[in-house]
């Protein structure tokens, strides 16, 4: 603490780290995901005390392709046709392109 005889600032004047934030209970009552990214792609933007949450919490993912329950079942999933794949795949060939594609938190290149 600050005894008046220096501008320092001790420990005991800052808040909590992540890290004893992270071992209280949560206090988020109800958190929902709804992103673009994949689940693992959200995890990780979201940093270590958020981003684990996920995993126990329904979500939305890749544009709606992929959905999940709080207990991490694949409730919604649309992939693309083989005949997409095929098309993308030719495009590869005949570029000489690299494309990236999702499958539930799989990511292939």
């Amino acid at each position: 603490k600050n005894n008046g005889t220096s501008n320092s600032i001790t420990t005991a004047d800052t808040p909590p780290s992540a890290e004893e934030a992270a071992r209280q209970p949560p206090k988020i009552r109800h958190f929902f995901p709804a992103t673009g990214k994949s689940r693992r792609g959200a995890e990780l933007s979201l940093g270590p005390v958020i981003g684990p949450l996920l995993h126990r919490c329904p979500g939305v993912y890749i544009q709606g392709l992929y959905c999940v329950d709080g207990m991490g079942n694949v409730v919604f999933e649309r992939k693309l046709s083989s005949a997409a794949v095929r098309a993308a795949e030719d495009l590869v060939a005949e570029f000489e392109v690299s494309i990236v594609g999702y499958d539930g938190d799989d990511l292939y290149t």
